[in-house]
């Protein structure tokens, strides 16, 4: 989307949920609900904050962490919504068999490491 904001950093982050106007994009989103549903009757429309994370290799980042027992699923590229019964599957099986199901590759949702020094 065109309106998208880039986050560099984490405090970036923390000002978007703390203060963004995220009621700024409703109008242009209810025109879009309207073209496609123009039947539908809304008694409110309301608008939440949230954030799109892109990862490395452009897959889900599905793995147990550095810690041990402390897993991580997310980086979804923008599919979250569309994806996570899905990722929660792929994600709830590494948890419990301590594996990636058979049918991905191994390293398919290998998590990648950044340094902020």
């Amino acid at each position: 989307m065109s309106d998208d904001i880039l986050l560099e950093n984490i405090e970036e982050i923390q000002d978007w949920f703390r203060n963004g106007n995220s009621d700024q994009y409703a109008p242009k989103l209810i025109r879009a609900i309207k073209s496609i549903l123009p039947d539908l009757t809304v008694n409110e429309y309301t608008t939440k904050k949230c954030i799109t994370s892109y990862t490395a290799h452009g897959q889900p980042y599905i793995g147990e962490t550095n810690s041990k027992g402390l897993f991580v699923a997310g980086g979804c590229n923008g599919y979250s919504a569309m994806c996570s019964d899905a990722i929660g599957f792929v994600a709830a099986h590494l948890m419990i068999n301590g594996t990636i199901p058979e049918e991905f590759p191994a390293d398919c949702f290998q998590l990648h490491y950044q340094d902020h020094t």
